[in-house]
C-alpha cells in the first residue's frame, strides 16, 4: 500500500474492501485533494466502480465516479480535487458513496472535516449583574465571552454592543471594547455597562454584538444577537398633593396629604414614604417617615405629613423630594419621588386689626374709668 503524508484521514470497511481517504485539509471557500485507496482482500480479481454522492458544501472539479480493476491483494489509489462552499460551516460532513463490484453495491461515507479558513467568532458565558435587571437600573455590567474558532487570527478587534431603545451606556466608552490582536483558538471576556430608562416595561430586548477586525489584511464583520430581559418592579408617582390645613403660609403650621400610586406591574408591600428635609427649604416635619401600607399595580394609597413653616418663608412654589421604600418578593425597591408645594404670603385681616383695635381701645377706656371712679371715692372719703 503506498502511504500519503496527510493532516486528515478516514476509513471504512465494506465485505471485503478495505476504503481509506486522506486530504491536507479542507478549507471553506478552497480547493482541496482527496486521495482514496482501496483494497482488495478478496480471493479473487475484482472490476469496481466507486461513485461520490457529493452534497453541500462539497462540489467535485474532477470526475465523481471512478471504475478500476483490482487483482486479489492489490491496492489502488486515486485523487480527486474538490472545492468547498464559501460559506461552510466548520465542522464534519459526510461525504457519500457508493461502492460497485458487479456482484453488489453498497452505500457508505467517508467523514469530511472543513476549516473555516477564516476568523470565526462564537459567543459563550453571557453574565448580567446584578443577575436581574430592573427598570431605572444604572451601570448594569455585562460579560460576554468570545472565543475565535476559526482557523486564522484576527487583527485589530473592536467590539461594540449595540443596544435597543430605552439602554444607554454608562459612559462615553462603556459600549466599545478594543482587543487588539485575537489569535485562533483563543477566548477573551469583553464588559460592557449600561443604564436601562425607567419607562421599560418588563420583556426580553434585543441587542446586538458587532465585531470588527482584519484577516490577512482584509476588513471583516460579525454579528451577534442577545437578550437582555428586563423584569417587572413596582413604581410609583405621586398623583395627587391635597392641603388639609386651612393654608401653607408664613410661620403657619400645615398639613398635607400624598396620594402615591403604583404605576409598576408588580405588586408592593409595606411601602413608606420618607421627606428629605432641606437646609434651603422652610419646613419641620413632625414626622419624616410615614408608612403607607401594599399596594397592588396600579393601586394608590396616602401619606399624611405635618410640618411647621418657617416665618421668613418666601412665598412661592418649593420642590419636596421624597424616598419611596417597598418590597417585591425578596428585593427592597428604593426610587425618589418630587412634588412642589405653594407657601402663601400670610394674609392681613383688615376687619380683624380693626375689631381687635376697636376692642382694645374699649378695653383702656373701662380701665381708665374705673381707675377714675376708685381715686375719686378714694378722695371723697
Amino acid at each position: 500500500m503506498i502511504s500519503f503524508a496527510s493532516a486528515y484521514s478516514d476509513s471504512v470497511y465494506i465485505e471485503d474492501y478495505d476504503l481509506s481517504v486522506e486530504y491536507d485539509s479542507a478549507v471553506a471557500g478552497d480547493i482541496f485533494n482527496l486521495t482514496i485507496s482501496v483494497v482488495n482482500d478478496a480471493n479473487s480479481a475484482r472490476n469496481l466502480t466507486l461513485k461520490f454522492y457529493p452534497d453541500d458544501p462539497f462540489d467535485f472539479i474532477t470526475d465523481k465516479k471512478w471504475s478500476f480493476h483490482l487483482e486479489s491483494g492489490e491496492t489502488a489509489t486515486k485523487k480527486f480535487r474538490i472545492k468547498v462552499d464559501e460559506d461552510a460551516e466548520k465542522k464534519t460532513y459526510d461525504l457519500e458513496f457508493n461502492l460497485d463490484d458487479g456482484e453488489d453495491d453498497w452505500d457508505d461515507s467517508f467523514d469530511i472535516k472543513v476549516l473555516s479558513g477564516s476568523a470565526e467568532f462564537s459567543l459563550r458565558g453571557i453574565v448580567f449583574s446584578p443577575s436581574k435587571i430592573y427598570p431605572d437600573s444604572k451601570d448594569v455590567k455585562l460579560e460576554v465571552t468570545i472565543r475565535n474558532k476559526g482557523d486564522k487570527n484576527a487583527e485589530d478587534l473592536v467590539a461594540k454592543i449595540i443596544l435597543p431603545k430605552g439602554f444607554t451606556p454608562s459612559n462615553s466608552y462603556s459600549d466599545i471594547v478594543y482587543l487588539g490582536d485575537f489569535d485562533a483558538g483563543e477566548s477573551e471576556t469583553l464588559t460592557f455597562y449600561f443604564d436601562v430608562s425607567n419607562t421599560l416595561s418588563e420583556k426580553k430586548y434585543m441587542a446586538e454584538i458587532n465585531l470588527k477586525y482584519e484577516v490577512e489584511g482584509d476588513d471583516e464583520e460579525s454579528t451577534f444577537d442577545l437578550n437582555i430581559p428586563v423584569f417587572g418592579i413596582p413604581q410609583f408617582e405621586i398623583t395627587d398633593v391635597k392641603v388639609m390645613s386651612e393654608e401653607i403660609s408664613q410661620g403657619s403650621n400645615a398639613k398635607i396629604k400624598l396620594s402615591v400610586q403604583n404605576v409598576g406591574s408588580e405588586d408592593a408591600k409595606d411601602v413608606s414614604l420618607k421627606v428629605y428635609e432641606r437646609s434651603d427649604r422652610p419646613f419641620e416635619f413632625k414626622e419624616k417617615s410615614v408608612y403607607v401600607g401594599s399596594l397592588k399595580s396600579g393601586e394608590i394609597g396616602y401619606a399624611v405629613f405635618e410640618f411647621g413653616v418657617d416665618s421668613n418663608a418666601e412665598p412661592i412654589n418649593y420642590l419636596l423630594d421624597f424616598q419611596v421604600r417597598s418590597v417585591d418578593g425578596d428585593s427592597v425597591i428604593v426610587d425618589d419621588l418630587t412634588t412642589s408645594i405653594k407657601v402663601s404670603e400670610k394674609n392681613f385681616n383688615i376687619q380683624s386689626y380693626f375689631i381687635s383695635v376697636i376692642l382694645g381701645g374699649i378695653f383702656v377706656l373701662l380701665l381708665s374709668i374705673l381707675i377714675f371712679v376708685l381715686k375719686r371715692g378714694k378722695n371723697g372719703s
